[in-house]
């Protein structure tokens, strides 16, 4: 599969007026995509490789470094998606 992946992240504005720098995003959630990237998901995990399960699984490791994140977007083709959030 060829997974696209959104995060978003929601609440206040800080001192330089965002809720969350891109930058800082991209510095979350790389490594978890790097570890997923052309990888056997099944070889990789102890649950099922759902999109559902994937999406929660990236949100969870995510979040430990966003503490703004409010929700996943997983899309396993381009008219289908799923949404985890907490």
């Amino acid at each position: 599969h060829s997974y696209r992946v959104r995060v978003e992240a929601c609440g206040g504005l800080d001192e330089r007026g965002f809720v969350v720098d891109y930058a800082e995003i991209k510095v979350a959630v790389a490594p978890l995509i790097a570890r997923l990237d052309h990888q056997n998901l099944n070889d990789l995990f102890d649950f099922p490789t759902t999109s559902e399960h994937l999406a929660a699984w990236l949100y969870r490791e995510a979040k430990k470094a966003l503490p703004q994140l409010s929700r996943v977007v997983l899309h396993e083709t381009t008219g289908t998606s799923v949404i985890y959030e907490e």
